[in-house]
């Protein structure tokens, strides 16, 4: 019996070892997608802008202001993403935790899990915590520095070339 459980040991901290490089590899996948959107915001949002201005026989410069609602559509898909990130990173944070807390000493002593459940990429198990609402809270995300500056400029700088051209 007490072998089937040292067994039963190893294979959740095999698991614990797959949930750490799984959920790392989903972050990183998680950044490319964000660098992604950060590109198509800028292509579409430029090429909305160049297209109005050479239409310019139609005299469609009084709309460049509209563009700005491109770069704020991008960053809502933008934060939504990142939003998933944290998710993960959580789930990391409490991993980190774990392995470092008296919970993974005695986990040893035991040849059991204590207090850790695995499987929990997204740490839907903590969602009832302080913690975990604000670090996945979709308004602070998308307050973050690198992207807030980021589509917040390209939407301003459609106001300014939109205002420039109706007052002109």
């Amino acid at each position: 019996m007490e072998d089937a459980q040292k067994e039963a040991f190893k294979y959740q901290l095999d698991i614990l070892k797959n949930e750490i490089n799984s959920t790392n590899d989903v972050i990183n996948q998680i950044n490319t997608i964000t660098q992604s959107i950060k590109n198509w915001a800028i292509t579409v949002w430029t090429g909305s802008i160049a297209l109005i201005l050479i239409k310019s026989q139609y005299d469609l410069k009084k709309f460049v202001i509209f563009t700005c609602v491109i770069p704020l559509l991008f960053w809502v898909v933008d934060g939504m993403w990142r939003r998933h990130q944290s998710r993960m990173i959580y789930r990391i944070t409490l991993i980190s935790k774990f392995l470092n807390s008296e919970d993974f000493k005695e986990s040893f002593q035991k040849s059991k899990l204590i207090n850790f459940k695995l499987l929990d990429m997204r740490a839907r198990n903590s969602e009832h915590e302080k913690e975990y609402k604000k670090a996945t809270d979709i308004r602070r995300i998308l307050m973050f520095n690198t992207i807030k500056y980021f589509y917040g400029g390209l939407a301003f700088v459609s106001i300014i070339l939109g205002v420039y051209f109706i007052i002109n």
